[in-house]
């Protein structure tokens, strides 16, 4: 039983959405990878990142999900919107993004 004036902290979640072009690079870049699975990293890492200060390009940010492998990110009114999946070890994607 809960005493009276105790609040349950409650975790605000964030929501994801993918635009078009990020689903096809997922797909792509990460084979075997739900986006559901994907959505839960990009949650945990987003968050994270912006705790540390991370750089904002454009609006967007750029967040590892896997070693190698970032998602640009931008926010929007609902939450954040995946832009596109980079590969690291691809230098033309690295100079473009």
């Amino acid at each position: 039983m809960k005493a009276v004036g105790d609040v349950q902290k409650k975790i605000r979640t964030i929501q994801i959405t993918f635009q078009p072009h990020a689903l096809e690079r997922m797909e792509a870049r990460l084979p075997g990878v739900r986006k559901e699975q994907l959505r839960g990293r990009l949650r945990q890492r987003i968050h994270s990142e912006l705790r540390k200060g991370t750089k904002v390009y454009y609006g967007a940010i750029r967040v590892e999900v896997v070693p190698g492998i970032w998602c640009v990110c931008a926010p929007d009114l609902a939450g954040w919107t995946v832009i596109t999946v980079i590969d690291k070890s691809i230098p033309r994607e690295v100079e473009q993004a």
